[in-house]
């Protein structure tokens, strides 16, 4: 996810394309490299709950751009930094998930009572529960087989 680029994400047809994710490099930082599996690049269609949703961020993101002017870097990412560039995954739970957890009390003393990784779970859940194909959803979580 955040790895995502614009470029990757076709509004007009309501799909995305998964071609990449980030990773962190010891004395380089963040960079995006290929998925681990071939059936991890892959296609998603996307709800009009979804796109409506990245139209609206698209809009606040260009906003942002202008804000920042020539502090921006531009790497055409969904899911970008204050000033253009890649989001580490820890900050982003730091700053964004565990303060949405707290808020809807699902936060305890010893961490949150769910992780991340969680919600693709929950999703692919709520997804068969309305009926939708074993294999769909696997292809649509990038795994090669519907067993788990």
């Amino acid at each position: 996810m955040l790895a995502l680029k614009w470029r990757e994400v076709d509004l007009d047809r309501g799909v995305l394309s998964v071609v990449g994710s980030l990773e962190r490099v010891p004395r380089e930082g963040l960079r995006i490299k290929e998925p681990k599996t071939s059936s991890s690049r892959r296609q998603i269609s996307l709800t009009k709950q979804a796109l409506d949703a990245l139209r609206r961020h698209r809009a606040e993101q260009d906003r942002a751009r202008s804000r920042a002017e020539d502090l921006w870097v531009d790497q055409d990412l969904v899911f970008a930094g204050a000033m253009g560039g890649p989001i580490d995954a820890g900050n982003m739970m730091r700053r964004h998930f565990h303060p949405l957890l707290d808020k809807a009390g699902l936060e305890w003393e010893g961490g949150p009572a769910i992780e991340f990784r969680d919600l693709r779970t929950a999703a692919a859940t709520l997804i068969s529960l309305e009926g939708v194909n074993p294999k769909e959803v696997a292809d649509l979580l990038g795994h090669s087989s519907t067993s788990i």
